[in-house]
């Protein structure tokens, strides 16, 4: 069993259009940053960073769970903008995010063979860190990006369990811009439940819209920012507690009326 350091709800929309949610969850302590993808107005980059090191398989399963596809930098820009929504998150000290590049072993040098886990296709000439790659190559190894410059730019060859070596401390992947959000917070659903350990909007208490577990005064605040809103078709709104696709006074009778404690 992994120890989970108790960290208090917190988000914060930054002026770039990044949103950063942290909880404490069944898995280790966790930290997302979302952010639109360069160019491509369908997908979102999302980071998750935990407070233990995850192995690749691990990884693996949780860019599965959450319903997300792996990102993989193409090109300097590319790499250069993972780097800097994932700086948001602090220092990584040597070893930053997965990248979603695997290499199965076998023969030839470890300069090649290595496979996008996004595309199934080849990856040319990776941006390595000075000093790498370094592994025998044989064996299995997956990619991340190297946290020991500070800029996390290069990427670095590690083994992909993280008991056979540092292990990497979180994930970088892209998420569908259009996944439900039933709380309208920037974060695909499928990532609060699997990555964070939340269950938004519990449909035992709709209107505990900030995921208290109650109703109260900031769940009425949360509420008035919203009103007078129209939902978009087929997307739910965090206030619209009846359903109609708008926020209204019909809406504020209902959060009153369950005002309290969440049964």
């Amino acid at each position: 069993m992994r120890s989970v350091r108790q960290l208090p709800t917190r988000r914060q929309a930054f002026a770039t259009g990044v949103v950063i949610a942290c909880s404490c969850s069944p898995t280790p302590a966790a930290e997302v940053v979302v952010a639109p993808w360069p160019g491509d107005s369908s997908v979102r980059l999302v980071v998750l960073r935990t407070d233990e090191p995850i192995g690749w398989d691990d990884a693996h399963r949780l860019v599965e769970l959450a319903e997300v596809s792996w990102a993989v930098p193409t090109d300097e820009a590319t790499r250069a903008f993972v780097a800097e929504v994932t700086n948001t998150l602090g220092p990584w000290e040597c070893v930053g995010p997965w990248i979603g590049v695997l290499r199965s072993g076998g023969g030839g040098p470890i300069t090649g063979g290595w496979i996008s886990m996004a595309t199934g296709r080849d990856v040319v000439s990776p941006p390595w860190s000075s000093d790498a790659p370094v592994g025998a190559a044989p064996l299995r190894w997956a990619v991340a990006l190297d946290g020991r410059d500070g800029l996390l730019a290069t990427w670095i060859e590690l083994l992909p369990d993280a008991e056979a070596g540092p292990g990497s401390f979180g994930l970088v992947a892209l998420a569908p811009a259009d996944a439900a959000d039933c709380d309208g917070d920037g974060i695909a659903d499928a990532i609060e439940t699997h990555w964070l350990g939340n269950e938004p909007c519990d449909p035992s208490c709709p209107a505990d819209l900030d995921g208290s577990d109650r109703v109260d005064g900031a769940d009425l605040g949360a509420w008035l920012a919203t009103v007078g809103h129209d939902c978009p078709p087929e997307v739910p709104c965090p206030g619209d507690l009846d359903g109609d696709g708008s926020i209204s006074g019909a809406d504020l009778g209902l959060l009153l009326a369950a005002w309290g404690p969440c049964d």
